[in-house]
């Protein structure tokens, strides 16, 4: 970057002092190394004004974890960013406003040996302040995440998998009641020359057009829910619906049609011909 970053002491500024700042790249012609620039803070009556001074402008493309949620976020590009203390009015006389905008406050450590210590400092102060900050490394967060990923996904499998026994049930019922409704029609295509093994492949592509367009409509309304959650800026559950989702969707719709034709296959194979026309003129 160009000019200097931020010092210890410039989180230790009073109400009268000059606040640094870093601009991002897309500012770099706006603003220059030295400028000054004042900003409204506060509402009504106890309102003042902030003096900012540039120190530093930042790399293009530099980026910083997500304060929402850095384990589903995107990085946030400081391109556009200003990076400043928070100004001592609001850091000393509200810690609880500024608790809860940090949300997540990332620490970056020269020696992890330093972790204890500064874990046990974070939570003294906290206590000082009323508030009870949690001090975890990213390598542990991603480990629990994964966990309750691995965990989800177990339950997510057998919630499937219920549903797939439903939907097997479903199907076989419905399949059989459509031969049995349709004796007299399979009876009559078999004495113009149809087999039952023409009979089945009928009865096998109606299941495929059956599951097949299921499985259309759930994808498209799946997605059409998660494209329209916009309580993150980013959705990562989009990034899922990729071609090896639509080939897995394929393969267990394949499935689903070969388990639940084997029933009604064996219903077609038992239907005589005599017992399908006899009693209709």
């Amino acid at each position: 970057m160009k000019g200097r970053e931020l010092s210890k002491e410039d989180f230790e500024k009073t109400n009268k002092d000059v606040i640094p700042i870093l601009i991002g790249y897309d500012y770099r012609d706006v603003f220059h190394i030295g400028d000054r620039f004042q900003a409204l803070a506060g509402l009504g009556e106890n309102a003042f004004f902030v003096t900012y001074e540039v120190v530093g402008i930042l790399e293009q493309g530099a980026k910083w974890l997500s304060a929402n949620d850095y384990l589903i976020d995107h990085a946030n590009e400081l391109d556009r960013f200003f990076v400043a203390p928070y100004f001592p009015e609001e850091r000393d006389g509200r810690p609880m406003d500024v608790a809860v905008r940090l949300n997540n406050l990332f620490l970056q450590l020269a020696d992890k040996r330093d972790f204890s210590s500064v874990k046990k400092t974070i939570e003294q102060k906290g206590k000082e302040l009323g508030i009870y900050p949690t001090l975890k490394t990213i390598s542990n967060e991603m480990k629990e995440y994964e966990n309750n990923t691995k965990q989800s996904a177990r339950f997510t499998f057998m919630v499937g998998l219920f549903f797939i026994v439903v939907t097997l049930i479903g199907v076989i019922s419905v399949t059989i009641s459509s031969i049995q409704a349709r004796k007299y029609d399979i009876g009559v295509m078999m004495v113009t020359g149809a087999s039952k093994r023409d009979i089945g492949r009928i009865v096998v592509g109606e299941l495929f057009l059956l599951v097949m367009t299921s499985a259309i409509i759930g994808v498209v309304l799946s997605y059409w829910t998660e494209w329209q959650d916009t309580f993150f800026e980013y959705n990562i559950r989009l990034q899922a619906f990729t071609w090896l989702l639509y080939v897995k969707i394929m393969v267990v719709s394949c499935f689903i049609v070969l388990l639940s034709s084997f029933i009604p296959l064996w219903n077609v194979n038992k239907l005589a011909l005599r017992n399908l026309v006899e009693g209709r003129e």
